[in-house]
């Protein structure tokens, strides 16, 4: 095809992404509804704008526009990014205690010493020292948690997703 294989890049929508940690449970599937319908627009977009491209004479407008298009979008992301807070885990992980509690006081609309902050502050302070135990190494011991069968299955997964996008995109001719 003359677009070539101009796709969205993954996106974690299983309940732990960023967006879902920071919001109460009974918003959070809404949001992920609608994450999943973006998801799918998005896709939808490229093979149309893929296809249309397909009917042009060989040229190079037929794929530096795909291309281009794609990096006018991540040009406007990237503009609002600076505005987002950083992550309270990220925070507690570096240090900067404060600052976490101050992201957390913000996201609830409440006051650093009530006590839902300082219960989710502290679970999550809990929550970043252990997991900062372990490392990029556990992924592929076989322990009690099977690790390494966790990340073995992951990978298929991710595997044949590509594969089958590979083979079975619409209007695939060989």
């Amino acid at each position: 095809m003359a677009g070539g294989n101009f796709e969205i890049p993954p996106t974690r929508t299983d309940g732990h992404d960023r967006s879902t940690r920071t919001l109460p449970s009974n918003f959070a599937g809404y949001l992920q509804f609608h994450q999943g319908s973006l998801i799918v627009f998005g896709v939808m977009l490229s093979y149309w704008i893929d296809l249309g491209f397909s009917f042009l004479e060989p040229s190079t407008i037929s794929w530096r526009f795909p291309i281009a298009f794609q990096i006018v979008l991540a040009l406007i992301i990237l503009v609002f990014i600076p505005g987002l807070p950083e992550s309270p885990r990220w925070l507690i992980l570096k240090g900067r205690d404060n600052d976490a509690l101050q992201v957390l006081c913000a996201l609830s609309d409440l006051p650093p010493e009530d006590k839902k902050i300082q219960s989710e502050f502290q679970a999550v302070k809990d929550t970043v020292f252990e997991m900062s135990k372990g490392g990029f190494r556990d992924c592929f011991k076989m322990n009690r948690n099977r690790n390494f069968h966790r990340t073995a299955l992951a990978y298929v997964n991710q595997m044949f997703q590509q594969v089958g996008d590979q083979f079975f995109k619409p209007g695939r001719t060989n």
